[in-house]
């Protein structure tokens, strides 16, 4: 039944709020492999580097090149990690070709 319903679900737009650990997102990510967008709150005690890595990271083992348009909420008070982040996706050739930005309170990574 449930091998059915990974088969027939619809879902393309996945949020994630509360998760605990990067374990679990990542199992909820390839639960829903149509997915075209993920939105992620900031997980507790860790910074937005680790987050976009992970999901990143996750997105190349399962062989799935398409880039799905990733956001990622933090803290209002947050510094701007945005250079950080650039840096980090071209040292670890995590992407090739990428947009990322900041809105607000939340990092949009395309």
């Amino acid at each position: 039944m449930f091998y059915l319903f990974l088969e027939n679900n619809k879902i393309t737009k996945l949020s994630l709020r509360g998760i605990p650990h990067f374990e679990q997102m990542f199992l909820i990510m390839n639960l829903f492999s149509r997915i075209k967008f993920i939105e992620l709150q900031q997980i507790s005690d860790y910074s937005v580097e680790p987050i976009i890595r992970g999901a990143l990271w996750k997105i190349q083992i399962t062989n799935n090149n398409h880039l799905k348009p990733l956001c990622v909420h933090v803290d209002e008070e947050s510094h701007d990690e945005l250079e950080k982040l650039q840096k980090m996706i071209n040292s670890e050739s995590l992407l090739e070709d990428y947009i990322i930005y900041r809105r607000h309170d939340k990092y949009y990574l395309k």
